[in-house]
């Protein structure tokens, strides 16, 4: 004889139990950080100068060294969802121009929340006036198709101070059909065209940029 089912009023009144079921009586724990740990993350990562998304970046950038992995780019945006990562790396490009982040080839390590927070408060890191030349020849930097193509332009020019967020902002107010950007990802490589601000991130070395009219100006990271 089949099994009798049980009644509406039992299921109502006993819920799970009127189905033989084997009922936990204690939940499994909870894996929670230590307070250890959540103290440190929180001395790496200080909650209150970051908004929510840096703040999980770069947490996430703390934990995979824990764990004694090399945190590139290309594996900590993997870690999150993918409809997330356009979101993650403009937040890890954010950290790096913040020096939150640095970066060295090609593995990023969160900087000492005492410099990155000054930089916040304006006591360090400030953007270079126009005015502060550099004292290196663009030429010696370049590959010899380029040097050729560049030298009457850049032989008379002194490089002025890369800062990446301002030549995201100048790139996005420029013409395009007037001004042309370059980078320079490594000495001696060949300069690569700019199409889009995203490609203004580290590692560039140094940046061109022509403009109709007023000629060129070198962009050097020292």
């Amino acid at each position: 004889m089949g099994r009798k089912r049980p009644s509406l009023r039992n299921y109502l009144t006993e819920g799970d139990d009127a189905r033989d079921l084997d009922i936990l009586d204690v939940p499994p724990p909870v894996e929670l950080p230590s307070e250890d740990m959540t103290e440190t993350l929180l001395e790496s990562c200080p909650s209150e100068s970051l908004s929510s998304s840096e703040w999980a970046v770069a947490v996430r950038c703390v934990l995979l060294k824990f764990e004694e992995r090399e945190p590139t780019v290309d594996l900590l945006t993997g870690l999150f969802r993918s409809d997330d990562r356009k979101s993650v790396l403009s937040s890890v490009e954010a950290l790096i121009d913040r020096n939150v982040f640095s970066l060295e080839d090609g593995v990023l390590t969160v900087t000492d929340p005492s410099l990155w927070l000054a930089c916040d408060s304006g006591e360090s890191n400030e953007i270079p006036e126009e005015d502060d030349r550099i004292d290196v020849d663009p030429m010696n930097m370049l590959k010899e198709e380029d040097r050729s193509l560049w030298a009457p332009m850049l032989r008379s020019l002194e490089p002025l101070p890369l800062v990446l967020s301002e030549m995201k902002k100048r790139f996005d107010e420029a013409d395009p059909v007037v001004t042309q950007f370059f980078v320079l990802r490594k000495v001696e490589e060949r300069l690569v065209p700019v199409t889009r601000a995203s490609q203004i991130r580290p590692p560039i070395k140094a940046m061109l940029i022509w403009s109709e009219g007023e000629g060129a100006d070198f962009y050097l990271d020292f």
